[in-house]
């Protein structure tokens, strides 16, 4: 009995656990591994973002704060065509889009064999530059417009055109957000639908839709983002007569100089993106959440 007390209690006296040692190790990797990246965003997202917003609050000709340029957006017409041209590219591309990839996710869960198949089609176009991409359409709409007119919807110049020339853009990124939630979904209930009875478009409609709706949702909001921000499909398919709100940031400090009238085009059309990112972030966020 008094022999194994003494083991014991040296036992317990040898081993001393180094808790801050350990704790100090596991976080320096991390800090050491986030700090560039942490240094990055700040000086390439942060602080542009802080001049933009300073500068769309700053008059040009006085040089201090005012709301000068928000009003001058707002009360020329050029500015609200261009917002309303930008919520609609917005909105008919990411409707769509996503018209066009329920299904063609849908294809990709229900023929695993042809799959590879269908990831080669989808991803096929981005092997191509996007200048020389719009161009190309620019020469099919040009061409198609000659030989069967479309009367008030010719597909170049016009709205219509380039809603289809983005839809070709966004169509992979859709099609991967819905295909994540349709590669989910558990198959048997499809079988199950069909050996009760439903037909295609019941099945569609009541098994596969709710399934989709969560890759819709982040789809959508990735899709109208980039949409409503593009520059490329609204200077070259639009040809200068859709004015939509990067064209107008572009010329107004490329061709008038008014930065700061510029800045506040800016600030408004972020006043409309940035809450679908942070949106899209805090969903992808909750659902990696176990």
């Amino acid at each position: 009995m008094t022999s194994a007390t003494p083991r014991v209690a040296g036992r317990v006296r040898r081993g001393p656990t180094r808790v801050g040692s350990t704790t100090s190790v596991s976080w320096a990797l991390p800090a050491a591994l986030l700090a560039p990246m942490a240094l990055f965003v700040l000086g390439l997202f942060v602080l542009p973002f802080v001049m933009v917003v300073t500068t769309a609050f700053t008059d040009a000709a006085t040089d201090s704060w005012s709301l000068t340029n928000f009003q001058e957006f707002f009360s020329r017409s050029v500015g609200w065509t261009a917002l309303r041209n930008t919520l609609i590219i917005g909105v008919g591309t990411t409707v769509v889009a996503a018209a066009v990839a329920v299904p063609y996710a849908y294809g990709m869960v229900r023929h695993p064999r042809w799959r590879a198949l269908f990831i080669a089609v989808l991803f096929a176009p981005l092997l191509i530059n996007g200048v020389v991409r719009v161009f190309g359409y620019q020469l099919l709409a040009r061409f198609v417009d000659r030989v069967w007119p479309w009367g008030d919807l010719p597909l170049l110049y016009s709205l219509t055109g380039v809603v289809i020339s983005l839809v070709v853009f966004m169509f992979p990124q859709m099609t991967v957000a819905v295909f994540a939630s349709l590669d989910r979904m558990d198959r048997r209930l499809v079988d199950a639908a069909q050996t009760l009875g439903a037909g295609n478009w019941q099945v569609f409609r009541t098994v596969v839709l709710p399934a989709a709706r969560p890759g819709i949702v982040a789809g959508s909001i990735i899709t109208f983002g980039a949409s409503a921000g593009s520059y490329l499909a609204p200077a070259m398919v639009g040809g200068g007569r859709v004015p939509a709100m990067p064209t107008l940031i572009y010329g107004s400090v490329s061709g008038a100089g008014s930065w700061n009238f510029g800045a506040a085009v800016a600030v408004v059309l972020m006043a409309i993106i940035l809450p679908l990112m942070i949106l899209s972030l805090a969903q992808s966020t909750r659902r990696s959440v176990p």
